[in-house]
């Protein structure tokens, strides 16, 4: 029945009329009951991700977007649904091995074949890992976000090097299955650096999230910035025309030009760096973001290097978002993942804290940190927005070993 759902009066003769016609309601019955699952929530979202997925560009295979199946409740309704519905859960992608020559008497039944048994092909690739992931096959992360600097914004490298340690002994005994990632507000050659001064192979870490999340890049393979997630990061991201309007927002009134200056050596494409020489002469984060918001620059700002660097990125780039593609394009689940953090740490540490990942706060790691610099004093505490009694945060207790914490929680 076709009615105006604004008009009061069809829909009232619509069901006096099903009401009175007994075989009318029978067969407006069967049919609810046979199509119902088209107007589902997850029907709604296999229909819209296929038209998302056909204006997708996909450059690697992992990249690739799966439309989830049609759920069996639904498929086994009835036997005369159409085909074009039957086919919608399939993938969007279909590899089919069979001859160029449409006229040859197979062809169909070898399409039809590939498309019946494409959906158990799916299910089974669905459990293993992403292409690309040299490493190995991960089955968890050990994500080492430590910000260990000292009073002059120089890594401290002892410390960093008792985080590194106690997160490479916390993996031993998990055969491979251990994946390392270190999460830092210094750039990539910087982290390279510093690795190598703490005694540790870069090639060792899965990954480097660096410039508080504006880069990521795979020591394994190589130390430069994964191209598709700087394509990634860069949506809406200003570029050059924020570059020069963050010093001067974000030097206090009689503050000197030297006090808030670019650091070329620490910029990137999606990372303006500033030297800070003095944190009682630069504003803290919440002002300068409400003042290039005014002016309509959304960025993320970052104090780091223990008050010493400002690193301005895009507003899809941060620690947590990297540690969430890196998620996502390795298939490790985020309650698979544990973030080592200290007591301080860099002004976007309170964003490290909540999620479904569990957090572990190693005392005693971080002599100086920048949060100082992230709100004014009338504004809100850490405490108010992250929930520090949460079964995913726990701090290591003196004398406990990381690996007993871990399995703990």
């Amino acid at each position: 029945l076709l009615v105006d759902p604004h008009s009061a009066e069809a829909i009232t003769g619509a069901l006096l009329s099903l009401l009175a016609e007994k075989g009318q309601w029978s067969e407006c019955r069967r049919n609810g009951l046979r199509n119902i699952h088209r107007f589902s929530w997850p029907h709604h979202c296999r229909l819209y991700l296929s038209h998302v997925a056909a204006y997708c560009d996909h450059p690697s295979p992992h990249q690739r977007l799966r439309v989830p199946g049609v759920p069996s409740a639904s498929a086994s309704m009835n036997g005369d649904e159409s085909l074009s519905d039957s086919l919608r859960g399939l993938s969007l992608h279909i590899s089919v091995d069979a001859s160029n020559d449409l006229n040859a008497g197979d062809s169909a039944a070898v399409i039809m074949d590939a498309l019946r048994r494409r959906p158990a092909t799916d299910r089974r690739g669905g459990s293993g890992r992403a292409l690309g992931f040299a490493p190995g096959r991960r089955q968890s992360l050990l994500v080492v976000a430590v910000d260990c600097y000292g009073d002059d914004g120089k890594p401290d490298v002892e410390q960093l090097k008792k985080a590194i340690e106690a997160a490479m002994s916390a993996g031993d005994g998990a055969g491979g299955r251990q994946g390392y990632v270190l999460s830092t507000g210094m750039t990539i050659p910087e982290t390279a650096e510093t690795l190598k001064a703490c005694g540790a192979d870069p090639a060792g870490f899965d990954a480097l999230i660096c410039s508080s999340g504006a880069e990521i890049c795979y020591p394994w393979k190589e130390l430069t910035a994964d191209e598709e997630y700087n394509g990634h990061v860069a949506f809406r991201w200003p570029g050059d025309h924020v570059k020069a309007a963050v010093p001067r927002l974000g030097r206090a009134d009689d503050a000197l030009a030297s006090d808030l200056a670019v650091d070329a050596s620490a910029c990137s494409v999606h990372c303006h760096a500033y030297a800070a020489t003095d944190a009682s002469k630069v504003r803290k984060v919440d002002s300068i973001r409400q003042q290039l918001r005014m002016r309509g620059f959304r960025c993320n700002l970052v104090y780091t290097r223990a008050c010493t660097r400002l690193n301005v990125i895009p507003l899809s780039a941060s620690r947590p978002r990297a540690l969430r593609y890196l998620s996502i394009q390795w298939g490790i689940d985020l309650s698979k993942v544990a973030v080592l953090v200290g007591e301080a740490g860099d002004t976007d540490r309170e964003k490290l804290l909540p999620g479904l990942h569990r957090t572990l706060i190693l005392p005693g790691m971080v002599s100086r940190g920048s949060e100082q610099l992230v709100r004014g004093e009338d504004g809100y505490a850490t405490q108010d927005v992250v929930a520090m009694d949460s079964p995913n945060i726990a701090t290591l207790a003196e004398g406990q070993a990381l690996s007993e914490l871990l399995k703990a929680m």
